[in-house]
C-alpha cells in the first residue's frame, strides 16, 4: 500500500498556467487518498501562494514549501518543521542584493515579502499573466523589509534577474 504522494506543484501537479491541476490529477489524487495515501506537495512557493492547488485538490494533507525550508500540516493546522535563515545572516543577503537592480521576495513565515521600491524589476512578462496576477496578490509589499522583519526569520529569498 502507498502511504504518501509526495508531488512538485508547477511544471508537475499543475499546468502550464501554474495554475490549474487537470481533472486526470484530480480523480488520480482523490482515489489514492481515498485508499490510505497521504497527499503533499513540495513547492518552492511560500506557504501562502499555494492555494491555488489546495482548492482544486482538498485532499493534500502537507505542503512543504519555500523549498522544503517548512512543512505545513493542513489537517491540523500547524507547522511541522521549519529550518529558517536567522536574520543576520539573510540582513546580510539583503544589503548586497539592495545595489543591484532586481526584484526579491523574502519569505517569512509561510508569507512573501517585496521591498515597495524594488517593484519596478518585477518580470511581468517571463511568466504567464494568470500566474503574476495570483504572484503579486500573494506578496506584501513593505517600504521596507528590515522594519518589518528585523529580526525574524527567513526561510529563502527569491532573487528575478533576467536581462
Amino acid at each position: 500500500m502507498i502511504k504518501l504522494i509526495a508531488l512538485d506543484m508547477d511544471g508537475t501537479l499543475m499546468g502550464e498556467d501554474h495554475i490549474t491541476v487537470s481533472e486526470g490529477n484530480k480523480k488520480a489524487l482523490k482515489a489514492a487518498h481515498e485508499a490510505g495515501a497521504g497527499i503533499a506537495i513540495s513547492t518552492g512557493r511560500t506557504l501562502s501562494i499555494t492555494g491555488d492547488v489546495t482548492e482544486q485538490v482538498p485532499e493534500i494533507d502537507y505542503i512543504m514549501y519555500s523549498n522544503g525550508a517548512s512543512v505545513f500540516d493542513r489537517a491540523n493546522n500547524r507547522l511541522l518543521y521549519e529550518n529558517a535563515m536567522p536574520w543576520e545572516t539573510g540582513k546580510t543577503v539583503l544589503d548586497y542584493l539592495d545595489r543591484f537592480p532586481v526584484f526579491t521576495e523574502i519569505y517569512s513565515g509561510g508569507v512573501s515579502y517585496a521591498q515597495e521600491d524594488k517593484v519596478r524589476f518585477f518580470p511581468l512578462d517571463v511568466f504567464p499573466k494568470e500566474f503574476v496576477d495570483e504572484a503579486i496578490k500573494g506578496m506584501n509589499f513593505r517600504p521596507s523589509i528590515e522594519e518589518t522583519l528585523g529580526g525574524g526569520s527567513i526561510e529563502k529569498f527569491t532573487v528575478y534577474v533576467f536581462d
